[in-house]
């Protein structure tokens, strides 16, 4: 007869091999180490916030799940990129973005459509010309900010993910298990 008390945890979950464990970590940590040099250290935000909001879920009961750690991967570093993003665009001057609209209006406007064009529809360098003339500043500037905001997901997602992967796989390299596939009922 068995005396030790049933706990309502999940029943313990298989770990990992010691080796597996060690090739999980050491390729969760080249991964990361390559990638901060191509995201210039972004990518390393992913990590950290999994391993957060993890323990804020654990400290209320919950476990992230696989999904969950993903989507908190991107969400950081998309969160993080739009800052940079933020500051770089309040601490460059005035007058550098000036100079750059200046120089992409005189390079477009020194640059006249293809003559096949004209011959296919007459008129289509006048347009063009009166088109440049009307666009408002409004338009401007909400074009750049899409521009801005598929950047930030773009790369998100792209870092989000690499992070993603180098930050399960430490995780599965430190507890054996990928992170978010359920808890383990013996020690953490």
């Amino acid at each position: 007869m068995n005396d030790l008390p049933q706990s309502s945890a999940s029943p313990i979950q298989p770990t990992a091999s010691a080796v597996a464990r060690v090739l999980a970590f050491l390729g969760g940590l080249c991964i990361l180490i390559v990638a901060m040099v191509i995201s210039l250290g972004t990518v390393v935000f992913a990590p950290l916030a999994m391993l957060i909001v993890a323990k804020v879920q654990r400290s209320r009961g919950r476990v992230l799940s696989v999904l969950g750690h993903w989507l908190t991967a991107v969400a950081s570093v998309m969160a993080l990129l739009a800052l940079i993003g933020t500051i770089s665009a309040s601490v460059i001057p005035k007058a550098s973005f000036d100079k750059f609209e200046r120089q992409s209006d005189s390079l477009s406007a020194n640059r006249p459509p293809p003559a096949w064009i004209e011959r296919m529809a007459p008129g289509t360098t006048k347009r063009v010309a009166e088109a440049k003339r009307k666009q408002s500043p409004t338009a401007e500037t909400l074009g750049m900010a899409f521009g801005a905001a598929f950047v930030i997901i773009f790369f998100g997602l792209i870092f989000g993910s690499i992070g993603w992967v180098g930050g399960a796989l430490i995780g599965l390299g430190v507890k054996g298990r990928w992170p978010g596939s359920g808890e383990s009922s013996g020690p953490a």
